[in-house]
Order: structure tokens, then C-alpha cells, then sequence
């Protein structure tokens, strides 16, 4: 499936645990990401590759967008760039 989107040019977001469902499907592939789940989940779960985690609240890498759940205002923002929206970001209380 990896191989496939990477030719598709789609744009995808996953907030919170949900970056799980992208790395069991293959989608994370070599990304960087981020995610709500703890490092004990993430390796648990084994999906994951650690090496690629960014502790950070949203995380952009190519046409992946990932966050942590209390980030979905800054997932939103970061979403709507990729797709070349105009948002007034101020509007949000956001720079």
C-alpha cells in the first residue's frame, strides 16, 4: 500500500492513536511522525518505528500530517496548508 500512495499524491492526517492505523497499513513507511500514544504503547503495538517519532505536537512530512489529540487546532492548520487553503489563522489565536 506504501509504494501505492506514495504515487497517489493524497494528502493524509491522523491525530491522536490514530497514526497507529497509518503504520500498520504501511502508510508511515520512513516518515516522520507523531501520535498520542505513549512510548510503551508505541512499542506494544509494534507498528512503529521509533527512530522516525518526533516529540512534538504536530508533526508534517511530505503529504502526511500527524498530531497528538490536543493539537487539532494546529492539525487543522497544518491539514489546511497542505491542501492550499486561505486561513486566517489569527482567527484561531494561531501566527
Amino acid at each position: 500500500m506504501y509504494q501505492k500512495y506514495q504515487c497517489s499524491g493524497k494528502i493524509i492526517g491522523a491525530i491522536s492513536s490514530a497514526p497507529y492505523l497509518l503504520a500498520q497499513s504501511g502508510v508511515l513507511g520512513d516518515r516522520k511522525y507523531t501520535t498520542g500514544l505513549t512510548t510503551e504503547q508505541r512499542s506494544f503495538l509494534g507498528v512503529f518505528t521509533e527512530a522516525h517519532f518526533v516529540d512534538a505536537p504536530t508533526v508534517v512530512d511530505g503529504q502526511i500530517v500527524t498530531a497528538r489529540g490536543s493539537a487539532f487546532i494546529e492539525f487543522a492548520l497544518e491539514y489546511g496548508e497542505l491542501l492550499k487553503l486561505n486561513i486566517q489563522k489569527s482567527w484561531y489565536g494561531q501566527r
